[in-house]
């Protein structure tokens, strides 16, 4: 991915703005979109577009206000077993290499009293929550956020790693007794 004059684009956060050159008076304007900016993987590199406060275009390339395994729209429904999981992303665009080490994403047991009420602090994420080891990419039925967890039954809130440390995302995901795994999105 390249910025001006093909020269590389570091990861950050950017705003997007476009030239306009007409007669001799330059100006430069925010790029707004009305639609729904969709992430991507551009040859493994994760590119996730919003909204910014000015309502106009920003794309984050670094995870540091957004993450991808969000922003891509994890399908809720069954998942796997709690070995391996899979679950189907619904709002992510693939171009070229199709692997990308997810956001660091932690999974914390609803026993934690203070997991329901979403009061964790960042160290005790890191000190309790659980890796998923996720990775995003192709599956067989299309974008997928895959992943491993080893936990016994029960509800798990899931958290990622921002810029500012862990945050609860809307995601949880739930173990039954037969350790198969339904994965839930909150509205």
């Amino acid at each position: 991915m390249t910025g001006a004059v093909g020269h590389p684009i570091e990861e950050n956060i950017w705003d997007l703005f476009v030239e306009i050159d007409w007669l001799g008076m330059m100006r430069l304007k925010p790029v707004h979109y009305k639609g729904k900016p969709k992430p991507g993987l551009v040859d493994g590199r994760q590119v996730i577009p919003y909204k910014n406060n000015s309502g106009a275009l920003s794309i984050d390339l670094a995870g540091r206000l957004r993450t991808l395994a969000s922003d891509a729209e994890p399908v809720a429904g069954h998942a796997g077993i709690s070995s391996s999981f899979q679950v189907p992303l619904k709002n992510l665009a693939i171009v070229g290499e199709a692997r990308y080490a997810a956001d660091d994403l932690r999974a914390v047991s609803e026993i934690v009293p203070e997991a329901k009420e979403a009061k964790l602090d960042s160290d005790t994420v890191e000190r309790v929550g659980l890796d998923l080891q996720a990775e995003i990419g192709n599956a067989t039925e299309g974008p997928a956020l895959t992943g491993q967890l080893n936990a016994g039954p029960g509800s798990y809130r899931i958290y990622a790693r921002r810029e500012n440390g862990f945050q609860r995302t809307r995601h949880s995901l739930v173990i039954d007794s037969d350790a198969q795994i339904e994965w839930h999105v909150d509205s």
